[in-house]
C-alpha cells in the first residue's frame, strides 16, 4: 500500500552525520502532524545507550499511544571481534489507533530505503523491542 508519505531532507541529513561523522548513537524519526511527512523527532548524542532509546520509544508508545522509526548505530562483539551495525526500528506499539499505524506501517520503506539500511526490526512490545532481539537480528548473515 503506498501511502504517499515524504521524507524529508533533514532525515537524510543527520542520518549521514551518524553514519560517516559519529555525530549520534540513535535517531528517532516520526510523521509530522498531518501525516505527510516523515521528520526527526530526536537525536541522541553518542555515549547514549540502547537501553535509553527502548525506554523512550516505550514512553512515547504508552503516553503518547504513537508509532515512530529509529535508526541505532549497534556495537557489538561476534567471537571476540567488535561490530558495528546500523539498524532501522519500526516501533508500532499495541493500542496504537488503527489509522496511524497503518500510514506508518505503509510508509517504513521509504525511510528505509532513504537512509538504506538492511537490518529492519518490527516491534510491536518490550521483547521484540530489546538488545537481545536487535543483537540476534544484526548477527545474522554475519561470518562469525
Amino acid at each position: 500500500m503506498a501511502s504517499g508519505v515524504k521524507v524529508a531532507k533533514i532525515c537524510t541529513d543527520e542520518f549521514e552525520k551518524m553514519k560517516m561523522n559519529k555525530a549520534y548513537r540513535y535517531i528517532i524519526f516520526k510523521l509530522n502532524d498531518d501525516m505527510k511527512e516523515i521528520i526527526v523527532d530526536e537525536c541522541a548524542p553518542r555515549d547514549a545507550t540502547y537501553k535509553m532509546m527502548s525506554d523512550r520509544l516505550l514512553q512515547i508508545g504508552r503516553e503518547e499511544g504513537q508509532c515512530r522509526y529509529a535508526a541505532f548505530d549497534l556495537e557489538f562483539e561476534l567471537s571476540g571481534s567488535p561490530k558495528q551495525k546500523l539498524v532501522f526500528i519500526a516501533w508500532a506499539p499495541e493500542g496504537v489507533k488503527i489509522k496511524p499505524k497503518m500510514i506508518y506501517t505503509s510508509s517504513k520503506d521509504y525511510l528505509k530505503k532513504a537512509l538504506q539500511i538492511v537490518i529492519d526490526i518490527q516491534a510491536t512490545d518490550a521483547d521484540e523491542l530489546s538488545i537481545e532481539n536487535c543483537i540476534e537480528k544484526a548477527k545474522r548473515g554475519m561470518r562469525d
